[in-house]
């Protein structure tokens, strides 16, 4: 992986690494427990990002798989279809089953730390990755920030939500993955844990 880093970090959404990040989502108490997490890039095509993240569009996703389509309100099957959740009558979301022994909440990190093993060799890259980046930014802030702006900005930068769109983007040069529908394109990088 090759990682470049701009000195000028910014929000536009021309930049092909901008990326909007990680929005989370979750709910109890309306019957609907769920956990979700949404990422925007330049390979999603969802409209409204984080403004238009909203917790019913996930408790109509888990109303949706576990009664159907016919339980939901016109309404609520039409926001889906807007939103490109759910196409054909199908979910277009990646969904999963939460554990039913253990909280709804932390669902997603508990997944990736049971089933995503990482290697030495990544781990050494990951801390070469953040401290890369504290070197490339650590002069647009006050020295005495020096320990916060490391904490906060430069800790697990692989994790970071704008490395989808630079890791997406090698595997589609690679042939890795295939260019994605425009179907696909409105619900891709966008998890659902359900209980």
């Amino acid at each position: 992986i090759t990682y470049i880093f701009d000195k000028k970090q910014t929000q536009d959404q021309n930049d092909p690494y901008w990326a909007c990040g990680y929005m989370t989502r979750n709910g109890t108490g309306s019957g609907y427990d769920f956990e979700s997490v949404s990422v925007d890039c330049r390979f999603s095509a969802r409209n409204g990002g984080w403004q238009d993240n909203l917790d019913i569009d996930h408790e109509y996703l888990v109303k949706f798989i576990k009664e159907g389509k016919d339980k939901l309100s016109v309404e609520e099957y039409k926001r889906l279809c807007d939103k490109g959740y759910i196409f054909d009558d199908k979910l277009q979301v990646l969904t999963a089953k939460a554990d039913a022994e253990k909280s709804i909440y932390g669902s997603l990190m508990r997944l990736c730390e049971e089933k995503i093993p990482i290697s030495e060799e990544m781990k050494k890259f990951s801390k070469e990755l953040d401290e890369s980046y504290f070197q490339a930014i650590k002069d647009h802030y006050p020295k005495h920030m020096a320990k916060t702006v490391r904490a906060y900005m430069c800790t697990d930068r692989i994790a970071s939500g704008v490395m989808i769109p630079r890791v997406t983007e090698k595997l589609l040069e690679a042939n890795v993955l295939k260019p994605l529908t425009d179907i696909q394109k409105r619900a891709v990088f966008s998890i659902l844990f359900y209980s």
